[in-house]
């Protein structure tokens, strides 16, 4: 090969290195919306929405009713690691307010897990990504 040939295919590989990853698409993490369902009460099924984004101090979340059943819900202690969301909010109960703690896993477009409070009730959560 002459230098000047060689010169264009050494740069030609180099500018794919640099610039081929902007062009690849990321694997989809844990922020975005999630729509499905869980069981509340005396299995009542509730249609919820998860909204997970990003904040200045890291991962913020709120779960809203399809239906209206409760009002939104703003989750704290936002963790995503190993593929498990994990949060804590405070439901409505009565006059006052109880304990849920939150954890799901993440599998492609889908979340699922539980919740649970302190009473040891607990039921499912099965969400998928909406697009």
């Amino acid at each position: 090969m002459n230098k000047a040939l060689w010169k264009i295919l050494v740069l030609a590989v180099a500018l794919l290195a640099l610039f081929g990853g902007a062009f690849a698409q990321d694997k989809p993490g844990i922020v975005g919306t999630w729509a499905g369902h869980t069981f509340v009460g005396d299995g009542v099924r509730a249609e919820i929405v998860l909204v997970v984004g990003k904040g200045a101090e890291g991962l913020t979340a709120k779960i809203t009713s399809d239906t209206e059943m409760f009002p939104e819900l703003v989750c704290r202690r936002v963790v995503f690691a190993d593929k498990k969301l994990t949060c804590d909010l405070d439901f409505p109960d009565g006059m006052g307010t109880i304990l849920i703690s939150i954890s799901l896993t993440l599998e492609g477009d889908a979340l699922t897990g539980y919740w649970a409070n302190p009473d040891g009730d607990s039921d499912i959560i099965e969400l998928a990504r909406r697009k």
